[in-house]
Formats: structure tokens, sequence, C-alpha cells
């Protein structure tokens, strides 16, 4: 499965204002998105066959990290205990490679 199927099953329906092309649009904020790049890095941990070949040196060593970090990158800085915040660090650096690594390859720019 790739990333893009793995999005559109993700997706919930489109509201009443999304429908409407006079609505005022609101972009996704960088949380958001970070989100659903945490729910994806999930399920490829979970599963290793959804793992694309762009991806799997950033997954490998993202597997290096215990699971609690991948909670913790889902918590605001200030939820954590000081004694993990290296560990939520590392967690939200690799989330963060991922979802370059996925712009990049849906923009072309990286050879699948």
């Amino acid at each position: 499965m790739g990333v893009r199927e793995w999005l559109r099953r993700k997706k919930e329906p489109a509201g009443e204002s999304a429908q409407r092309f006079d609505a005022p649009r609101f972009p996704a904020a960088p949380e958001d998105m970070l989100l659903t790049v945490l729910d994806y890095i999930a399920d490829m941990l979970s599963d290793k066959r959804l793992v694309p070949s762009y991806l799997r040196g950033e997954m490998a060593t993202a597997r290096r990290l215990p699971a609690q970090a991948w909670e913790l990158a889902r918590k605001c800085r200030e939820e954590c205990p000081a004694e993990l915040l290296e560990t939520r660090s590392a967690a939200m650096n690799y989330a963060q490679r991922v979802a370059v690594a996925v712009l990049k390859a849906q923009l072309g720019k990286w050879r699948l």
C-alpha cells in the first residue's frame, strides 16, 4: 500500500464547507500534518510491508526508538517529563524526516 492509498483510507468524509467553492480555506497546521505522519509511522512500524523503498533507511532507524518515544511525540513539549525530552525530540526528528521524504517522493524528486 502506498502513501496516497493510506492517506485516502484515513480521510474522513468531507463536510459541507469543504464541498463549497466559496468557503474560506483553512490550510492544515504543521501539527496536524505531523500527527498524520506519526499515524503513518505507527502503521509502518507495525507492518514492514507498508514501508516504501525510499523510507527504508528512516524506518530502520525509527525502529530503534522505544514505543514510548512515539507516544511522547504526540504530546506537547510541556506535557513530557524533562528526562524524556531528548527521546521525544528524536521521534519528532524522524517524523519530520519521513514527512520530507514523502513530500520529495510525491514531487518526483526521489527515485522510487
